[in-house]
C-alpha cells in the first residue's frame, strides 16, 4: 500500500513543478520581460519543493528533539535530507519545470496577436 501513497506524491511532485514553470514563463511572456529572468524564474521554481521539506524536516525534527532530547536521530536526518534528499529533488524538478515553460511558450504561439 505504500506504493499508493509513493504515486500520489509522485504526482503532487511533477504536476506543481510543471504548473510552476508554466506559470513562470507565463508571466515573463505576459510583461514582456528579458529572457534572462524566465531562466531565472525557472532556475528557482524547482527550489519550491527542497525548501518545503527542509523546512519541514527541521520543524519536526525540533519537536521530536522537544521529546527525546539526547537522540541524535533529528540531527542525522536534517543533514541526510539537505546532503542527499533536497539535491534529489531540485534535479528531479528541472526537466518538469522546463515543460511548464514549453508548455507556457507553445499556448502563447497558438494565440494570434491582434
Amino acid at each position: 500500500m505504500g506504493w499508493i501513497r509513493l504515486t500520489i506524491a509522485a504526482t503532487v511532485f511533477v504536476t506543481s513543478c510543471v504548473g510552476l514553470g508554466y506559470l513562470a514563463e507565463a508571466w515573463v511572456l505576459r510583461h514582456g520581460w528579458p529572457g534572462w529572468v524566465g531562466g531565472l524564474l525557472s532556475a528557482a521554481a524547482p527550489l519550491a519543493w527542497p525548501v518545503f521539506v527542509v523546512g519541514y524536516t527541521v520543524y519536526d525534527a525540533r519537536r521530536y528533539q522537544a521529546l527525546h532530547p539526547h537522540d541524535d536521530a533529528p540531527g542525522m536526518l536534517i543533514v541526510s535530507v539537505l546532503v542527499v534528499g533536497a539535491p534529489v529533488l531540485a534535479l528531479a524538478g528541472v526537466l518538469p519545470v522546463r515543460v511548464g515553460a514549453f508548455l507556457a511558450r507553445r499556448a502563447r504561439a497558438k494565440v494570434s496577436p491582434l
